[in-house]
């Protein structure tokens, strides 16, 4: 009998269901490790991008910081723009006008120039090029606001690229104000003084030949920044000052005023000449300072010194015994030379009664306050006479000259 020897001990048979089930339990695990690996890949790259995020608002107010106010951000400050940014409070057009119109910035009293230079610096993130400054501080030569040059910078291509660098959103232009900002004091950059000043002190030299006083000079400054007067407003109370009028000006020289102190040049001879013959012929001194404070000249002036133009309205002379006089005079020499009647003006026999009326004191029946409405009728009727005839203009009796 053979025997049969046994070289290996036989396992216990195993089911095929177990090892299915071992199967799908470890692809089980092996899922759920991939997805909490995912997530946790999907959680480090959204920390990275929002570090990086961070550090882009970070690095943008720190720009702020030290292209606009000169300096390192303050910790409450730096929380306060980067928090306002984070949460989308605030974008990179309105942080940077709260900037450059911040009470620090505008301290620095920058002029037009130096303007210009720190927003090529701010919002280029460059230097400037001669031609792109000459053009900026043209416009704010001409009378465009400060904001509104702004609003050219901050929505300009280079400023929106400079805003996607920093992960900042770039917003929209900013709301211009009636009235602009504009420099208080001398600039702390190059010294030169502010327009308001600079105007104020042009009228009391050209004006009045001398130095404003401080008292003065601080007035009218304070009304012109407050808009509470304009140019116009405030040229016409320097021009009818009794500093002013005490210099006893001839009309020839109070022209030669007008063309320094409104044109900021001496006169033409043809202007000149223009403004005589007004004169001459009965236009009074608030209706030629209204001819040069309402010119384009006058205009162009005020827009370069920043200030807001305005208009004056001329008064016609008051019924002083001074200007019943002067009319009086022109109109007889006139009517003695019969300039009128046969003219279409007036006949010989009004002439003659106008002259009658002349002949005789014409302030004391001009100046009595109590009278019928048939002596007011009267009165009113001379008046527009004497001003009439002394107004009027006839090229062939201009050797007429009243000086009194």
């Amino acid at each position: 009998m053979t025997s049969m020897n046994i070289h290996a001990t036989e396992l216990p048979a195993v089911s095929d269901n177990s090892v299915v089930e071992e199967t799908v339990m470890n692809d089980e695990i092996d899922v759920e490790n991939d997805a909490e690996s995912d997530v946790a890949s999907d959680e480090t790259v959204q920390n990275e991008l929002t570090v990086e995020a961070n550090a882009g608002i970070k690095g943008f107010v720190t720009r702020l910081y030290n292209v606009c106010l000169d300096r390192e951000p303050d910790n409450d400050g730096m929380n306060y723009w980067v928090n306002l940014l984070e949460t989308g409070q605030e974008n990179g057009i309105h942080t940077a006008f709260d900037f450059i119109f911040s009470e620090e910035f505008c301290n620095k009293n920058l002029c037009n120039d130096d303007y210009v230079k720190y927003l090529y610096k701010a919002f280029m993130g460059r230097e400037y090029d001669v031609e792109g400054l000459n053009y900026w501080v043209g416009l704010l030569n001409l009378g465009t606001s400060r904001e509104e040059v702004f609003n050219g910078f901050a929505t300009s291509k280079e400023f929106a690229a400079l805003c996607d660098d920093y992960q900042i959103a770039v917003g929209v232009a900013v709301e211009v104000p009636q009235y602009g900002t504009v420099p208080r004091d001398k600039c702390t950059v190059c010294g030169k003084q502010d327009g308001v000043t600079a105007f104020i002190t042009r009228l009391y030299n050209v004006c009045l030949d001398r130095e404003p006083d401080e008292e003065g000079l601080n007035y009218w400054r304070y009304l012109l920044w407050t808009h509470a007067r304009t140019g116009a407003d405030i040229s016409s109370y320097f021009i009818f000052s009794e500093e002013f009028e005490n210099k006893d000006l001839s009309d020839e020289e109070f022209i030669e005023y007008m063309y320094r102190a409104f044109f900021n040049r001496e006169y033409d001879s043809e202007g000149k000449s223009y403004w005589l013959w007004e004169m001459y012929d009965g236009m009074n001194r608030s209706h030629v300072f209204a001819g040069f404070v309402n010119s384009k000249e006058f205009s162009v002036l005020c827009q370069q010194y920043g200030i807001t133009l305005g208009t004056y309205t001329p008064v016609d002379d008051a019924l002083t015994p001074d200007y019943v006089a002067k009319m009086s005079y022109v109109a007889r020499e006139r009517l003695i030379l019969g300039e009128y009647y046969g003219q279409g003006t007036l006949t010989k026999a009004q002439a003659n009664s106008l002259m009658t009326t002349i002949t005789v004191p014409v302030w004391d029946f001009l100046n009595t306050n109590s009278m019928t409405k048939v002596r007011k009728m009267q009165r009113l009727h001379v008046i527009n006479m004497l001003r009439t005839i002394s107004k009027w203009h006839l090229k062939s009796y201009s050797n007429i000259r009243p000086s009194l």
